[in-house]
């Protein structure tokens, strides 16, 4: 054999040895092992025949295992992070759609102000709201049940939040009229008109 032979299949062995390594893939480990035995098998043998040295055998060998090891390594990491970053993105879009509250937009609603004085709430002065609790301001607002059901939560904007616990005879429809301690408090309120949301998550 010529030397010029021998260095064809040394280049020979070693493309297949890289090939080898490129394909390598998990499920194909077995097959790829079997391969790399018969690969190692034909370099003994070109050894005995004077293909190339055993130090470059040795060296083609050491190079293989290093490289394989190598990859696999990687392929295993980056699978398992991979798999963790979606675990956690998961489990984070859930925890947000779990804790995020849900708000029905009901549209512009007409807001006034009422105190418990004799003015506003007539021979209900002083006493408890419809529902049967005690006012409370920054709590209590009065609505028409048949739109905001009584203990419905809403929000006047801005997270002002309130709870339907009272009606009132001139209360009708999209009408909210806002609970205050004292009357020049709701004078000054006047009427504003503002977006209203109700509460509907669970």
């Amino acid at each position: 054999m010529t030397q010029r032979e021998q260095m064809r299949k040394r280049k020979e062995a070693e493309k297949k040895i890289a090939a080898m390594q490129k394909k390598w893939k998990k499920r194909d480990r077995i097959l790829l092992a079997i391969e790399a035995v018969t690969l190692l098998l034909v370099a003994v043998m070109a050894i005995s025949s004077g293909a190339y040295s055993k130090t470059s055998y040795a060296l083609a060998e050491t190079e293989f295992k290093l490289e394989f090891e190598t990859e696999t390594e990687t392929e295993i990491e980056t699978e398992t992070k991979t798999e963790t970053e979606t675990e956690t993105e998961t489990e984070t879009e859930t925890e947000t759609e779990t804790e995020a509250p849900e708000w029905e937009y009901l549209g512009e609603f007409e807001i006034t102000a009422y105190c418990p004085c004799y003015a506003c709430c007539g021979q209900w002065s002083g006493g408890p709201t419809r529902s049967g609790a005690m006012p409370q301001e920054g709590v209590t607002v009065a609505a028409d049940w048949n739109v905001l059901p009584k203990g419905s939560l809403i929000d006047l904007g801005n997270g002002e939040t309130r709870i339907v616990q009272d009606t009132g005879g001139g209360v009708v429809g999209n009408h909210i009229d806002i609970y205050m301690s004292d009357h020049q408090s709701a004078v000054n309120w006047g009427v504003q008109y503002r977006d209203v949301w109700l509460y509907v998550g669970e």
